[in-house]
């Protein structure tokens, strides 16, 4: 008996070490078979196992990390030989070409050829302005006359040829404005009515040099502030138009005087409130002024224009004589008017 279980216990390590290397030996041929990544999970989950598992069955294991280079990735229709590296817009222009079906050795010639050196911008301006077949002038095309140079300017006056161009400076620093009022304005001041008449007197006036050797030259006329303004195109024109004006009686007991309009004395435009009067005419608001205000007379007030304000009140732009700018001045620009006071300002 004793014998039998030496011999069984002999033989018992010697079958042991037998299926460890027989283990050992399977497992090296399936790491070896199986690719990197099945070794690395398979290594995984044996170093997962609880410690008293190993401890058991008394095996250890070691496994080996084979680096394997990755191998190189190719186009599938280009050799190694045949293929170009390429910048990142030569790629992105090559597979445009490559998508609309180009075939490849041409898509990647166009792709490598280099792009045309930019033009700057103020050249191509430049360009923009030559007229030619590739470049026509847009603005003649659609009617427009285009610009002429200085030079061409120029040129056009020493050859004598006409330009509609408008008055040069040196001719208009030759008029002279004249101004045709009373002697006493702005205390009296010409109505519309009177300067319409002293318009005509001095037109039929005009008329009267037919067959004179001097033609008076006007280049424009208006009405401002009580007096007449008129633009003489020479000083011959204003001479003769003073010495016209101080004889001329338009309407019985006239008195004008033609001046240059540069000494014209300056009038105060001022700006009256009249409340609850959008149904009283100027002539009825100033009549109510003179009733409730000593000393104040409206006879050489002018009205420029008339406003309606919130739908009953009524608003002046006038001038007035110095008498009743004084008037204003010493009562701190307040009127009595109908059952109150209004304020009157300056125009600023």
């Amino acid at each position: 008996m004793a014998s039998t279980e030496e011999t069984a216990g002999e033989k018992a390590p010697e079958k042991m070490i037998t299926d460890q290397e027989e283990g050992s030996d399977t497992e090296e041929g399936l790491l070896g078979g199986a690719s990197q990544e099945d070794a690395t999970s398979v290594s995984s989950s044996i170093l997962n196992d609880d410690d008293d598992d190993e401890e058991e069955d008394g095996i250890n294991v070691t496994i080996r990390k084979v680096d394997t280079p990755k191998p190189a990735i190719q186009p599938n229709d280009v050799d190694k030989e045949e293929w170009v590296e390429l910048s990142g817009f030569q790629r992105r222009k090559y597979s445009k070409l490559r998508n609309n079906g180009v075939p490849r050795a041409k898509a990647l010639a166009l792709a490598q050829q280099k792009a045309p050196p930019s033009t700057p911008k103020r050249t191509r301006n430049l360009n923009d302005t030559n007229e030619s077949e590739d470049n026509p002038n847009h603005k003649r095309k659609k009617g427009f006359s285009p610009h002429t140079s200085v030079n061409t300017r120029l040129g056009n006056v020493r050859q004598g040829i006409p330009a509609a161009t408008p008055a040069q400076y040196n001719e208009v620093a030759q008029y002279v404005r004249v101004g045709i009022l009373p002697p006493d304005y702005p205390q009296r001041q010409l109505t519309d009515k009177q300067m319409q008449t002293v318009q005509e007197a001095i037109l039929y006036n005009v008329t009267r040099q037919q067959k004179e050797l001097f033609k008076p030259k006007f280049s424009n006329c208006w009405q401002r502030h009580g007096c007449l303004v008129i633009n003489c195109q020479n000083i011959q024109t204003a001479e003769w138009l003073e010495n016209l004006v101080s004889a001329m009686k338009p309407w019985e007991g006239a008195e004008l005087l033609a001046i240059d309009a540069n000494n014209i004395p300056r009038l105060e435009v001022l700006i009256g409130f009249f409340p609850q009067s959008v149904a009283d005419d100027d002539q009825a608001i100033k009549t109510y002024i003179e009733s409730q205000n000593d000393g104040l007379f409206t006879g050489n007030w002018r009205i420029i224009e008339r406003r309606v304000l919130f739908e009953n009140h009524v608003e002046w732009l006038f001038t007035v004589d110095d008498a009743s700018m004084n008037h204003f001045k010493d009562n701190k620009f307040h009127i009595n008017y109908k059952f109150g006071q209004t304020n009157i300002r300056k125009k600023t």
